[in-house]
């Protein structure tokens, strides 16, 4: 698709702001902002709006992959929860057709649940104290998400 297409498109389902003002400004095919975007969160977004892609194991195991960046952070505060940890394997299972749709939903709510509770846990006070890291730290993240989810889509329509 070419840029005013790919804005069109865009519009259509509901793309935030900024995210419809980058692919103007960029220019260019749908093909070539895909391979630009360093927001993962806009890609991962894209895909599950998709019905061409949000079913596939690939969707699945890129959301997975995603999430496992986070892991380490959340188990370092919450060593003796397993949600999030059971949650990321349950999608890779359900990718691979080893588990069911009713797994894969229970297996998210509790993961939800673990990361409400943790953020529910953070006060004020921790939480200006940690935001400048937090900044740095999300852009990095996000730009990992978007080459994984490259990796798993090299190419869109």
């Amino acid at each position: 698709m070419n840029n005013d297409q790919t804005l069109g498109s865009l519009r259509k389902i509901g793309a935030c702001n900024e995210a419809r003002e980058w692919v103007k400004e960029h220019g260019g095919t749908s093909q070539e902002l895909w391979n630009d975007c360093q927001r993962g969160d806009w890609m991962a977004w894209w895909i599950a709006k998709n019905p061409k892609y949000n079913q596939t194991p690939e969707f699945y195991l890129a959301s997975a992959d995603c999430a496992e960046l986070s892991l380490e952070y959340f188990e370092k505060e919450y060593p003796n929860d397993k949600r999030v940890r059971n949650c990321i394997k349950t999608i890779r299972a359900y990718a691979r057709g080893r588990a069911t749709r009713e797994e894969l939903k229970s297996a998210a709510y509790a993961a939800y649940a673990a990361a409400y509770a943790a953020a529910d846990a953070a006060d004020a006070a921790a939480y200006a104290a940690a935001y400048a890291a937090y900044a740095a730290a999300r852009t990095k993240t996000l730009s990992k998400c978007a080459d994984i989810f490259r990796k798993y889509f090299p190419e869109v329509e």
